[in-house]
């Protein structure tokens, strides 16, 4: 596979397992999540957000006016981090990704729906000209979400894309760490390969968390997010990210799986879906397949971007 459709398949992919993990964002009891699974035909992709499935159970019910098909907050930053590079002749810029950024999330913007905390901290300091950088101190995946479009096009400005929203040296150690494996993954790299070098990247403490989640005699990952935690903080997300990829073999299966691990799955499929879609391509046997891209709203338009993006590296 060339490299830009790899590219284009990472962007896809990052967008639809966001979507499709929509439906159980933020249920944390994976008894729950694994009832909901069975009422749906064994699958929780792409169903309609509905805020009974979050009573009586520890969960937060962000998306009540998202319909199905469009995508959490996560994958918004990413949308807004594509027409950032697009609309910037394909390089990435600091100044203009902020100023797309304000315009999309911010008063009088386009998107309609749940403003986490970096996001929130990052639109009161743009608002007050605090652009170097304009991120707050967060550890959580807001600091992965526009990484995908930003490894695709330079890699290089990593830490200056993780720190529009995320001020945190944690945060870039996790950002580089995920641009590592996925840089690889584009590259062409066996997946375990990729996953056991990006493992040795960064602080010794982190590094350790993620080389225990690729050595665990456990292959479930419901189970192994029982050990690593399944909140938004990337030192339990991003280590649950590397056991859900070593441990399944096809983008869907990585995607079932980690909506089935419950807590922020979707935050958790920007990194995953990025990773899987470029790995296993699109509409085939293990890849991305058809009838769920054709669930992601706009998906013709976006998927249009995804490909303009690949065609950068030509």
């Amino acid at each position: 596979m060339a490299k830009s459709h790899r590219i284009s398949n990472s962007l896809k992919g990052a967008l639809v397992a966001d979507a499709a993990s929509m439906g159980t964002h933020w249920i944390y009891d994976t008894d729950r999540v694994a009832k909901i699974a069975k009422a749906n035909g064994g699958s929780l992709a792409f169903i309609p957000t509905d805020e009974k499935n979050y009573e009586n159970t520890k969960g937060y019910f962000a998306h009540a006016n998202r319909p199905k098909g469009t995508n959490t907050q996560y994958g918004e930053v990413l949308r807004t981090a594509i027409m950032s590079v697009l609309a910037n002749s394909g390089k990435f810029n600091t100044v203009n990704y902020q100023e797309d950024f304000a315009a999309h999330f911010g008063p009088g913007g386009t998107y309609i729906g749940y403003i986490d905390y970096a996001t929130r901290g990052t639109l009161a300091n743009l608002a007050t000209e605090e652009i170097d950088p304009s991120g707050t101190d967060d550890t959580q995946l807001p600091a992965l979400s526009s990484l995908p479009a930003v490894v695709a096009v330079d890699p290089s400005s990593i830490e200056a894309a993780v720190r529009v929203t995320n001020n945190n040296d944690y945060s870039v150690n996790a950002g580089n760490i995920f641009s590592h494996l996925l840089n690889a993954v584009l590259n062409g790299a066996e997946l375990n390969e990729a996953l056991e070098e990006a493992s040795n990247i960064g602080e010794e403490e982190f590094s350790d968390l993620l080389k225990a989640a690729l050595a665990s005699e456990e292959t479930d990952s419901v189970a192994y997010g029982q050990i690593t935690g399944r909140a938004c903080n990337l030192v339990m997300s991003v280590p649950l990210c590397f056991h859900i990829l070593q441990n399944t073999n096809s983008f869907v299966n990585a995607i079932e799986a980690n909506s089935l691990a419950a807590g922020d799955n979707a935050g958790r499929a920007i990194v995953i879906g990025a990773i899987a879609g470029a790995y296993y391509g699109f509409n085939n046997d293990k890849g991305i397949p058809q009838k769920w891209a054709d669930e992601l709203a706009d998906a013709d338009e976006i998927f249009e971007r995804c490909d303009a993006m690949g065609a950068i590296t030509n």
